[in-house]
């Protein structure tokens, strides 16, 4: 029986659910970015991923699995920064300081620069409204 095939199957599914139900219809500019959808099931397809390669080191859809699980950590991680930044612009700065607070240190690896600058942003308007 083929389990590998299954967890990778699997992983699979969860990773183009991503993607949403038209969007083999969107090219160029207007295709929507991973990151900018619901994380729940690029973390979905990370954790089955992770298993697959746990389990199986050496299936021959291990490599795959793999560089999908990098794509999907950066997607995780960038759809923090992309809620930060939607944070910001309503002027939530609490939320966005903790946003981007939450993409450091979970994805300390993945673009922090990103995150710090957010939290430098959140902190500086928010001592601005409470110095006046």
């Amino acid at each position: 029986m083929n389990v590998d095939y299954a967890y990778y199957i699997k992983g699979l599914s969860s990773f183009n659910d991503n993607w949403g139900m038209m969007a083999f219809l969107m090219k160029g500019p207007l295709k929507q970015d991973m990151s900018e959808r619901d994380s729940k099931a690029s973390r979905e397809s990370f954790e089955n991923f992770k298993e697959l390669v746990a389990r199986f080191p050496e299936s021959k859809y291990a490599a795959d699995a793999r560089q999908r699980m990098a794509y999907l950590l950066n997607a995780v991680a960038m759809s923090e920064i992309h809620i930060a930044r939607y944070y910001m612009k309503r002027k939530a700065y609490v939320a966005a300081a903790n946003r981007a607070q939450n993409a450091v240190n979970e994805y300390p690896q993945l673009r922090p620069r990103r995150g710090l600058y957010i939290m430098i942003k959140a902190y500086e308007a928010l001592k601005c409204m409470i110095c006046g």
